[in-house]
Parts: C-alpha cells; structure tokens; sequence
C-alpha cells in the first residue's frame, strides 16, 4: 500500500514538472523576432521583399499567401489569425487584389497598412465585368509606381521601427536609385518599339504598356474567365495583321486556350513575370522585383524583334 502511495506522488510530481517545462518552453516556441515584436506580416511575397530590403534582415518577414494559392480568392484560416497576432503590423496591396488582408489584421488586432496609398491606380476597360474591384491592382509592373510604394513602406517602418529608422532610409533610398536606374533600362530599350502590342494571357501587364507606349491585349478577362469567340477571333486577326510571333504566358500558368491558339496560328509562348508567386526563398537567393523586372525586359525586347 505504502508502495502504491509513493508511485502514484512520484507520477504526480512527474506530470508537474513536465507541465511546468511545457509552460516555460512554450515561449521558446517563438522566434526571437516574435517574442520582441519585429516580425511584420505581408499578404504576398513582393512585400515581403520590400520590408526585408528595407529593414536590412533584421525585422522577421511572415508572408500569409501560402506557395500556390490564388491571391485573389485566398481566405485566411484560424491558424494564420493567431500567427499574425504576433506581429507588429501587417502590409496589404490593394482593393480587389488582397483585401482581406485588412480583414485579416482587423481580426487578429494589428494594425493594417494599404502600399499603394498615393499610387495613381487605372481603372478596369469596361469590355470586361470585375467583380475583384473597379481598378487594376497590378501597378508594381510599372517601376515607377513601385517606387512610390517603397516610400510609403519605409515611412511606415520608419515610424514603427524608430531605432531602425536610419536604416531603413538608407536602403529605401538605394532601393528607389535602383527601381529607377530599371525604368530608365525599359525606357531606352522599349523607346524604339513603342506603340507596339504584345499579347498576355491575363490582363496584368497594362501598368507596364501604359508607361512605356505599348499596347497589352489580354487573352483572359480581368478574372481569367474564358473570352468570347468575338474577341479570340479579334486576337486571332490581331496577331496575322501585326504578324506577331509570341504570346505571353506567366509564371507557372499557361491557359490551355494560349495553348491552342499558338498552336493554332504557329506563334510561341514565352513567359512573363507577375511576381504573384514570389516567395521568401525567391528573394533572399536574388531572383526578386529587379531581377524578375530584368528579365520580362528582355523578353519583351526579343519578342519585338523576332
């Protein structure tokens, strides 16, 4: 009996320290960055690499769009609430585009931050219903207007971070040099090409045909819906009359309309960068905004003078 008595005290007193490890690791769990406040959540990975660049590596980046998933459509599950109630803040990009990043901050208790306050967006072409918004959210794809959103990330980070404030504008102002050194790069080499059209598969690149004289037709509407057999005759005729060789495709997306149809009138498909897909890993081995800008640059050029 006494045997028994002692077991059960030694169990007992076992299961209490192995409660009380459990309640002084469980902050362990956290990161560093976490258990001080420094970590900013994003909805994608582009803004996750302005925060990144800006801060230096020193604030945690915590991109809420999962590898694969539609930002358009994404919504936000319990877990990834209690994940972004560590962070200091949360960026978003636009209405129609991530929205429910707001909702997301609202419901986790942070404050939510929208880049593209003083960007001068373009509203949708009426041909096509939008039921994501009434403006095109993809202005990243003009340098420029990009720029304006790193300021306005580093103004915010700034007064977030003050500690890091010198920091973050001397990188937000190399950054800047270098987004506009890119814009200076489209202007000389797509100078000679302007008034040129060049055919995509989703209708994200007009920001880009907008800045640099050229015209984007889209194959897909603004929600990647399937087009009228009016309008895919019009592109049809598009690409004899302009005897356009390419159509573009983006990253890790070719609609298997785009596919018919270059089939169909003997052109190629090549690819061009949204950047939606961006991720962490992405940016920190070099292929971010600059690079994946570069490279649609060149591509563009090629195209226009196959």
């Amino acid at each position: 009996m006494v045997s028994a008595k002692i077991a059960l005290l030694t169990t007992a007193i076992v299961a209490i320290a192995v409660a009380a490890s459990f309640l002084a690791i469980g902050p362990m769990l956290l990161t560093p960055q976490q258990r001080s406040g420094e970590t900013v959540a994003v909805t994608w990975g582009l803004l996750g690499e302005v925060v990144h660049r800006l801060t230096g590596g020193t604030v945690e980046v915590y991109q809420i769009l999962p590898p694969g998933a539609e930002i358009h459509d994404w919504e936000p599950t319990p877990d990834v609430v209690e994940k972004v109630r560590t962070s200091r803040m949360l960026f978003w990009t636009a209405e129609g585009f991530d929205d429910w990043g707001e909702r997301l901050a609202a419901s986790a208790q942070v404050k939510a931050f929208k880049v593209s306050t003083w960007v001068e967006l373009l509203p949708y072409e009426n041909e096509h219903n939008h039921d994501h918004g009434a403006y095109d959210p993809h202005f990243w794809l003009d340098p420029r207007r990009f720029a304006t959103v790193v300021q306005n990330m580093a103004q915010i980070l700034s007064q977030e971070f003050p500690e890091k404030r010198e920091t973050i504008q001397k990188n937000s102002e190399a950054h800047i040099q270098e987004i506009l050194q890119l814009n200076q790069q489209y202007e000389e080499a797509l100078s000679k090409h302007q008034g040129k059209t060049f055919i995509t598969q989703h209708n994200a690149f007009r920001y880009l045909a907008h800045a640099f004289g050229l015209k984007a037709v889209a194959v897909l509407s603004g929600e990647e819906e399937e087009p009228s057999a009016a309008h895919l005759a019009e592109i049809y005729e598009l690409v004899k009359r302009e005897r356009i060789r390419v159509v573009f495709a983006e990253e890790g997306n070719i609609s298997p309309i785009l596919e018919t149809m270059a089939s169909d009138l003997g052109v190629e498909i090549k690819t061009l960068y949204t950047m939606e897909s961006l991720l962490t890993y992405d940016y920190q081995k070099g292929q971010g905004y600059i690079v994946r800008m570069r490279q649609n640059l060149l591509t563009l050029v090629d195209a226009f003078e196959d």
